[in-house]
């Protein structure tokens, strides 16, 4: 199966690609993809995003418009055709 990554545009400057289509076993959860991503940081400026092979809890995760964090990822399952956004957080005040 598959779904579609889509960055931010800072995310995406860090990480050298805007979206991504990545393959996953009918299984996987979403912290597997999660997992694929991370991976596909290594090497760019957006390592530093990453912890032990994971995105940084302080990304915002949206899955076909709901958000969840990447720590509950693991309880996520994935069917197919999601669209995940990945959002850096956002300061202000």
């Amino acid at each position: 199966m598959e779904v579609r990554f889509s960055l931010t545009k800072r995310l995406a400057e860090l990480a050298g690609f805007q979206s991504e289509t990545v393959q996953l076993s009918p299984s996987e959860r979403l912290d597997g993809a999660l997992r694929q991503v991370a991976h596909r940081f290594q090497g760019t400026e957006a390592a530093e995003l990453t912890e032990n092979g994971r995105l940084h809890s302080s990304i915002l995760v949206v899955v076909d418009g709901t958000a969840c964090r990447p720590n509950q990822a693991a309880d996520v399952e994935l069917k197919g055709g999601e669209d995940i956004d990945l959002l850096l957080p956002i300061a202000g005040g």
